[in-house]
């Protein structure tokens, strides 16, 4: 059986134009353009030939809906669900809960 794995999102945007070099701090505000990347565990879910597919879901709220959500859109196997808490960051402390969700077989 294979298994893929989508431990993180490399990362959900991109700079629409990236800089060559540093962006030195010259101004009080600047502004970004960003486009959407491509979303790999939703191309490998996608495959003809896929492999057993699980994703995480970082949630801050609605954790449960959404990553239900993103298990059915994204056609997954499984789904680990993250609630992420605020960040208590004099202390660095991060409360997590984490519940896996998932279904039996694949989809057709």
């Amino acid at each position: 059986l294979d298994v893929f794995i989508g431990a993180a999102a490399v990362a959900d945007y991109r700079p629409t134009a990236p800089s060559p070099r540093k962006i030195k701090k010259t101004a009080e505000r600047i502004e970004l353009a960003l486009e959407r990347t491509t979303d790999i565990l939703a191309r490998v879910a996608a495959r003809a030939d896929r492999p057993f597919t699980v994703g995480f879901a970082a949630e801050t709220e609605d954790v449960e809906r959404y990553a239900r959500g993103k298990l059915e859109t994204k056609r997954l196997d499984l789904i680990a669900a993250n609630a992420v808490a605020e960040h208590d960051l004099a202390r660095r402390v991060r409360r997590r809960r984490q519940r896996a969700r998932g279904v039996v077989g694949r989809r057709s």
